[in-house]
């Protein structure tokens, strides 16, 4: 039995990125969740959490509440995901995370993070976000591998015709 390599430290990676599809991916192994409109964040978790943004800044002090809450899970594991503000019925509102001061509009921050599943029926869920005007649905090919800082066929993304294009803000 070999060890296993040492876990990369947050500094050299950068977010595994998905290819753009006008149609889903169809046939077994594909899982889908909404895709929600917000930053996308590397994070380290544990005693000296980080944010680092999809570009590589740091990200650590734009969202404080996020810290405190990565700080209270175990040390050594890195996530990548979409940090949000989302409205009364769940639909991520990039313009209230834009302009946010979460504390104001949370008032006391969740004391966790919010774990999103996925379903294996994409047609389905891409009528929901359809009919609830989200912007789209993220596909990940079951069972591959993550590829730091690469455009992968086995994430995807399928925006709903009319979806605000990419590169809209810029700091």
């Amino acid at each position: 039995m070999s060890a296993l390599p040492p876990a990369p430290a947050l500094a050299e990676l950068r977010p595994m990125l998905l290819c753009e599809r006008k149609t889903i991916p169809r046939g077994p192994g594909w899982h889908f969740e909404i895709k929600y409109d917000g930053y996308r964040l590397l994070a380290a978790t544990g005693d000296a959490p980080r944010l680092k943004s999809r570009n590589g800044a740091n990200a650590t002090t734009w969202f404080p509440e996020l810290v405190e809450a990565l700080a209270t899970l175990p040390a050594g594991s890195i996530l990548d995901g979409e940090v949000c503000v989302l409205d009364d019925i769940g639909k991520s509102d990039f313009e209230r995370l834009h302009a946010r001061a979460l504390r104001k509009l949370l008032g006391e921050p969740p004391p966790g993070l919010l774990y999103v599943d996925s379903v294996d029926d994409g047609a389905w869920l891409y009528g929901h976000a359809l009919a609830l005007g989200l912007e789209g649905l993220v596909g990940k090919r079951a069972g591959s591998i993550y590829q730091s800082g690469e455009r992968s066929r086995d994430w995807q993304k399928i925006k709903r015709p009319g979806a605000v294009p990419a590169k809209r803000f810029r700091r």
